[in-house]
C-alpha cells in the first residue's frame, strides 16, 4: 500500500484505463447474447479496482457518514430479497453481483478526499474529453450508416440501418437509444456543472452542440425536451440573483427557449400521443397490475415474455420505465430497495448542493428513466462514477 501511495501514476493509469473501457469500448462477457444478462462487465472491473486503489492512496473525509450508511443499507436489503427469490424463481444472479459492485465502489468513492487527486491529475478534464472523443465517433459510425455498435464477448459488431425501419434511430454502443441519451443528459449536466475546464466559452458550446447532436441522431425528443431542464435550471441559478438588476426587455431573451419547448412537443405529438405520453400511461398501468401479478419477478424470462396493454394495438416486453422494469424482473421487494438506493442519492445529492440546477438535472434523468429502460447494468458503472462528480466530488469546480 505504501508503494501505491509513493507511485499516484497507477491510481491515474486505472482511472484513465476506465474510462477508456466504459466510453470507448464497453467489452462485456455472457453466455446470452443479451446486453439484459451480462456476467463479466469489465468496466465494472476497472471501476472496482480504481475504488480499492484509491481507497488505499487518498485521504478519509467524515462526512456523507449517514448518506454511506443509508446506501449500504438499502443495498444489503436488495441482495437479500435477490438472493431469497433466486431460489423460487430463475433469477440472473450475476445481476445482483454486479449492481453490489458498482455500488460499493461508490460507496468507497463517497467515503474519500478526492479533490486534490482530482485537482491535480485533472480527472475531470480527462473524462470529460473521453465522453467528447466518444460521441465523436459515435457521430461518425452514424454517418457512415451504422445503427449501434456492440462489444459482446469481446467481438466488435456492426448493425447497418434498417431503411424498412420507420425512423432511423441510433444507439451508438448501448443497447437502445433512451440508454445513449440518458448517458448525453449526464455528460451535458457535467459540461456544465465543470464548464471551466473549457478554454473559451466557443469550445464549450461548440462541446455542447455536439452532445446535443448526438441526441438528435438518437431519434429522442424526449432527451431534447429534458435536456432543456438542465439548462433551464442552470440559467435560473444565475439569474434569479440578478433579477432585480436586469431590464425587462431582456425578458424577451425567454421567447426562443420557449418556442425551442414548444417544437419539440410539436415533433414528439406527430410521432405520439402526448396525452398519454406515447402510450406509457396505459403501459405502467398494466405493468403496475403484472407485478403485482409476478411479485417474485419473471427472472430470466425477461425480454422474451411479452404482455398486452389495454388500450394499445401491440403488445410489450418491458414495462418501459427503468425502476418498474426492476420490480418486474428482480421482484417487488428487490426493486423496491433499489428504487431507495436512487431516492437517497437525489436527497443527498440536493443536500450538498441545493440549485435550480440539481433540480433541473434530476428532472432531466427521471425523464429518461421514468419513461424507458434507459439505465442497463453495463452502463452502471460509468454513471455512478458522473453521479459522483456531478454532487459528490469537492471539486465542482464551475459556478455554472
Amino acid at each position: 500500500m505504501k508503494y501505491l501511495k509513493e507511485h499516484p501514476r497507477i491510481s491515474i493509469t486505472t482511472i484513465i484505463l476506465f474510462f477508456i473501457c466504459a466510453l470507448l469500448a464497453p467489452v462485456y462477457f455472457t453466455k446470452v447474447s443479451s446486453p439484459y444478462y451480462p456476467e463479466i462487465i469489465l468496466s465494472n472491473i476497472l471501476f472496482i479496482v480504481c475504488a480499492i486503489v484509491l481507497f488505499f492512496t487518498t485521504d478519509k473525509k467524515s462526512e456523507n457518514k449517514i448518506f454511506i450508511w443509508l446506501i449500504f443499507s438499502f443495498l444489503v436489503l436488495y441482495d437479500l430479497f435477490f438472493i431469497f427469490y433466486i431460489t423460487r424463481t430463475g433469477q440472473w444472479s450475476y445481476e445482483a453481483l454486479n449492481v453490489t459492485a458498482a455500488f460499493l465502489a461508490f460507496i468507497i468513492l463517497l467515503s474519500l478526499d478526492t479533490e486534490t487527486l482530482f485537482k491535480k491529475y485533472y480527472i475531470a478534464e480527462i473524462l470529460i474529453i473521453t465522453i467528447l472523443v466518444s460521441v465523436i465517433i459515435s457521430i461518425a459510425v452514424y454517418h457512415l450508416g451504422y445503427t449501434s455498435v456492440s462489444f459482446l464477448n469481446g467481438n466488435v459488431t456492426f448493425t447497418p440501418h434498417d431503411p424498412n425501419y420507420y425512423e432511423t434511430r441510433f444507439s451508438w454502443f448501448f443497447f437502445h437509444k433512451s440508454q445513449y441519451c440518458f448517458f448525453l443528459l449526464l455528460s451535458i449536466s457535467l459540461f456544465v456543472r465543470y464548464k471551466d475546464v473549457f478554454k473559451n466559452k466557443i469550445l464549450f458550446c461548440l462541446s455542447l452542440a455536439v452532445l446535443l447532436y448526438g441526441i438528435y441522431i438518437s431519434h429522442t425528443y424526449t432527451a431534447l425536451f429534458a435536456s432543456l431542464f438542465i439548462f433551464g435550471g442552470a440559467a435560473a441559478d444565475y439569474l434569479l440573483p440578478r433579477l432585480s438588476k436586469i431590464r425587462k426587455q431582456y425578458f424577451l431573451f425567454l421567447i426562443p427557449p420557449a418556442c425551442i419547448a414548444l417544437y419539440f412537443l410539436y415533433r414528439m405529438s406527430e410521432e405520439r400521443n402526448i396525452w398519454n405520453l406515447g402510450g406509457r400511461l396505459n403501459i405502467w398501468k398494466e405493468s403496475i397490475n403484472q407485478i403485482l401479478q409476478y411479485n417474485e419477478g419473471i427472472g430470466d424470462l425477461f425480454g422474451g415474455l411479452a404482455f398486452p396493454v389495454p388500450g394499445l394495438t401491440f403488445e410489450v416486453y418491458n414495462c418501459h420505465n427503468y425502476f418498474l422494469n426492476i420490480m418486474y424482473r428482480f421482484s417487488l421487494p428487490a426493486g423496491l430497495f433499489f428504487a431507495l438506493i436512487f431516492l437517497t442519492i437525489i436527497v443527498f445529492s440536493l443536500k450538498n448542493h441545493f440549485s435550480f440546477f440539481t433540480i433541473g438535472i434530476w428532472t432531466a434523468l427521471l425523464i429518461s428513466l421514468g419513461m424507458d429502460y434507459a439505465l442497463l447494468t453495463t452502463d452502471l458503472p460509468i454513471t455512478l462514477l458522473m453521479l459522483y462528480c456531478l454532487f459528490f466530488s469537492r471539486r465542482r469546480a464551475a459556478q455554472h
